[in-house]
């Protein structure tokens, strides 16, 4: 529970004898898959993210443009969806793809929602965080998430927000500078 907000639920707990945090379920009883992508936090925190792991790794990382982020979901062919032109919602994290409740599935688990270059959850599971060089102080979510109707997949859409929000579709992945 938060001290500012006394009603909010904390998304992880510490548990005295075990000197650990741990993830309590949600306010509805559903326990967060440790595997499920990153989500809820601020693009700022991402791009500091990439900043440690360039330094841990020795190479340059950092978040996708729009572009780059659209030509790995569709090919060069520029296909609507990783797999094709047809939306089947079985095949991607997103509503209907289940009928248990609507949540985030572990990184993966759709095979089929792979790009032609083996990059996963493209179509459903969480958004991509992409900065666009032009405006970096906007951050432009792209692909799917979990929670979208599958008529809302549009891979050209781009929707903006500000590199603060906090959103429960929205995670992110780094590309390598190869150059």
């Amino acid at each position: 529970v938060s001290k500012t907000n006394p009603k909010a639920n904390s998304l992880y707990d510490w548990d005295q004898e075990q000197q650990t945090f741990y993830m309590p379920p949600d306010p509805q009883g559903h326990e967060w898959d440790k595997d499920w992508p990153v989500i809820l936090i601020t693009t700022l925190s991402a791009l500091e993210y990439a900043k440690w792991y360039s330094q841990q790794t020795g190479k340059s990382w950092r978040l996708p443009t729009p572009i780059e982020w659209e030509k790995a979901a569709r090919g060069v062919d520029g296909r609507m969806l990783p797999w094709g032109d047809y939306f089947e919602p079985t095949w991607a994290a997103v509503r209907g793809h289940t009928e248990e409740h609507i949540l985030p599935a572990p990184v993966g688990h759709h095979q089929t929602d792979c790009s032609v270059y083996g990059i996963y959850g493209l179509a459903g599971n969480v958004q991509d965080m992409t900065i666009d060089p032009s405006s970096p102080e906007t951050m432009i979510t792209k692909g799917g998430a979990w929670s979208h109707h599958p008529q809302f997949v549009v891979f050209t859409s781009q929707r903006p927000f500000a590199l603060t929000a906090q959103l429960e579709t929205a995670g992110f992945r780094l590309v390598k500078e190869v150059f």
